[in-house]
């Protein structure tokens, strides 16, 4: 990936596997020694699933350098808090206090240098609600599907060709040949 305005829209129907998804990828960054913080907005980070996701997948180190928090930042907590992290989190965008889908491009814009990762749910046409505005400022749209296969509708860096599962946490044709 290239750290210049980089950012991951993931979307999908409920129960798809997105938030799973979400904290795949916070151990991911974090294993590259990047500074990263997640805003659960759609649980409490001390609910029961939360505390799964954390044990399930992340890993001892990400667990003890991860930031995370509940409070539904406004535009200007929301960038702050971008120039302290080289990586930010989001489950859910929609949470976020009197943000639109062009605070997405706006956010990223000013801060260059931090990954941006956002959970957007899927309307029943299979794009984001709200608009698909940021999937066109993002780098990279993941739409997981149900069942947690995750395809790569968009990425400016490599092909899309590839289906993520996320529950068996490997590549559909990967897993299929065990």
């Amino acid at each position: 990936f290239d750290r210049q305005n980089y950012s991951i829209v993931l979307r999908g129907e409920k129960g798809a596997g997105k938030s799973r998804l979400l904290f795949q990828l916070i151990n991911k960054f974090s294993e590259k020694a990047l500074k990263c913080a997640f805003l659960s907005l759609e649980m409490h980070p001390n609910s029961s699933v939360i505390q799964r996701y954390k044990d399930e997948y992340l890993s001892n180190q990400a667990k003890e350098t991860v930031d995370v928090t509940h409070e539904a930042a406004n535009y200007e907590q929301l960038n702050a808090i971008c120039k302290k992290y080289d990586a930010l989190f989001i489950d859910s965008w929609t949470k976020l206090k009197g943000m639109t889908q062009l605070d997405f491009d706006r956010l990223q814009k000013e801060n260059p240098k931090t990954i941006i990762v956002a959970i957007f749910q899927s309307t029943t046409g299979g794009v984001s609600r709200g608009g698909n505005m940021p999937e066109y400022d993002a780098g990279v749209v993941i739409q997981v599907n149900k069942g947690g296969n995750a395809e790569c509708e968009k990425n400016r860096y490599t092909a899309t060709d590839k289906i993520y599962n996320v529950f068996a946490q490997g590549l559909v044709e990967e897993i299929s040949n065990d």
